[in-house]
């Protein structure tokens, strides 16, 4: 009898929706230096001015309190999803952030907190603190509620700390690099990918397509650069973002930036316009109106003075794009930019209304649950051509017998989950010539095969219309 192939390619599909990146933080006598390469489906976005004295409130997403606050700092941030959501950026201190994606990401549900999503994380740092030491002693204090993103943040100021936050197992881990010590970060956790580094021994082998080859690369040529008598150079952090650069596909680095913390400046390209533009810091007024320019301008430069008005509409429109990349079609652009600017969202909005956060809990009884495959498929369709919603997949080795996942900004609506302790990793459910699984799998609602076949869709799947579903898989055979 034929093996049963559930999950034949539910896994291929993932690469089309899990963000790269890459980051450093470069240190020599005195100078700071932090890199970063975006990687991304599209390249569009904003330079904003953010100002000082602003209140502020976090987007509703979540039954809960939403954090408040008013800006201390101004600072200039590179924006995709609308003004109060960068991606990174540098405040008027020199306190700079930047965040990549991590799939193991699990921020934790601490009630009691007030809460703001991924994004907002970064402003609120960037308006309130000027050192690594102000973030770490309030790190605690706010709850990160996402919309979307599974993130992990590198920060350095000037002083010369460092740090890279995971958020791993509803806790935030902090890897810490003192003044003297560079710091690189692609899409593991910190200690991961140095325990991965410290094995490598002779020429790297692998391409920039893999998360840890990249930070090996990066690693090994902070190590090198700090062993030459020569100053760092902002064209030194560009060779080594072009070194982990990422040239063809559907994701490729569409931004390169270096900033000069200890001088407040701010360089960067793109992937349509190759010229090296500047901002210093130090120029702005923090105090008037908030201003941007399109980061894919294209000129060359100082753009100190090419920032002009920026208000809802060009919010919107920027908003309209980056929600229908992030497959958050039902967030309405129109609302969310609203809010971005009078930060008067209610608990009535489109996000709450439409979207969920799916907790899958994986269990085993008698061991580890090993490497695990599984899927979540939105409908019976679907359920029968073997096609998993949008970061939906994944495959894992995990030395534990319970192990939880997240996936945030889930449209509501019915979902069943597919897991298979995938021995061989050959994508499927193997059965014997019995039509016997000769491997532990799951369905929700501990649905099982039947003479080899699927129970149907409609038997195993689970309605998901509140703002978080659990699913508790129990793996046997």
């Amino acid at each position: 009898m034929k093996s049963n192939t559930i999950l034949t390619t539910f896994i291929l599909l993932l690469s089309t929706v899990c963000m790269a990146c890459s980051a450093f933080v470069l240190k020599k006598d005195q100078q700071i230096f932090m890199g970063k390469n975006f990687d991304w489906t599209f390249g569009n976005g904003y330079l904003i001015k953010n100002i000082r004295g602003v209140q502020k409130q976090a987007f509703i997403t979540y039954t809960g309190i939403p954090t408040k606050w008013i800006s201390k700092y101004g600072s200039i941030t590179f924006n995709q999803n609308g003004k109060e959501m960068p991606y990174g950026g540098m405040n008027e201190k020199g306190l700079t952030i930047e965040m990549l994606w991590l799939e193991f990401t699990n921020y934790g549900d601490s009630s009691g907190k007030n809460y703001l999503n991924e994004l907002e994380w970064i402003q609120y740092q960037l308006d309130n603190f000027e050192s690594i030491n102000e973030v770490l002693e309030n790190l605690n204090k706010l709850q990160i509620r996402p919309i979307k993103g599974k993130i992990h943040y590198i920060l350095a100021d000037s002083t010369g700390n460092s740090v890279v936050i995971d958020f791993i197992n509803n806790k935030p881990i902090v890897t810490n690099k003192m003044a003297h010590e560079c710091q690189a970060i692609t899409n593991y956790p910190a200690t991961i990918s140095q325990l991965n580094y410290n094995k490598q021994i002779g020429k790297l082998k692998g391409t920039n397509s893999s998360h840890l080859h990249r930070y090996n690369v990066l690693q090994r040529e902070l190590e090198a650069i700090q062993f030459k008598n020569i100053p760092i150079t902002v064209e030194a952090v560009f060779e080594s973002l072009e070194n982990v650069k990422i040239s063809k596909g559907k994701f490729k680095t569409y931004w390169s930036i270096a900033y000069d913390i200890k001088q407040k400046l701010i360089y960067f390209k793109t992937e349509s316009c190759d010229k090296v533009k500047q901002m210093d810091i130090k120029l702005f007024n923090f105090e008037q109106e908030i201003t941007a320019c399109l980061i894919n301008t294209k000129e060359k430069g100082s753009l100190n003075t090419k920032f002009k008005s920026y208000d809802v509409p060009a919010n919107t429109d920027l908003l309209k794009i980056s929600l229908l990349g992030l497959g958050l079609n039902l967030l309405e652009p129109v609302e969310l930019s609203q809010h971005q600017f009078y930060f008067n969202s209610n608990q009535d909005n489109s996000y709450v209304r439409n979207y969920t956060t799916l907790v899958l809990l994986f269990k085993t009884i008698d061991s580890s649950l090993a490497y695990i495959n599984f899927a979540i498929i939105a409908s019976e369709e679907n359920f029968l051509n073997q096609i998993p919603i949008a970061g939906g997949a994944n495959g894992y080795n995990i030395d534990s017998n319970e192990y939880t996942w997240l996936l945030y900004g889930v449209q509501k609506g019915p979902y069943c989950v597919a897991v298979v302790q995938d021995k061989n990793r050959n994508r499927k459910i193997d059965l014997n010539e019995m039509g016997v699984a000769i491997e532990k799998y799951a369905f929700s609602k501990n649905c099982r095969l039947g003479d080899g076949k699927y129970p149907k869709f409609m038997d195993c799947s689970v309605p998901c219309a509140t703002e978080k579903t659990e699913f508790e898989l129990i793996l046997s055979y």
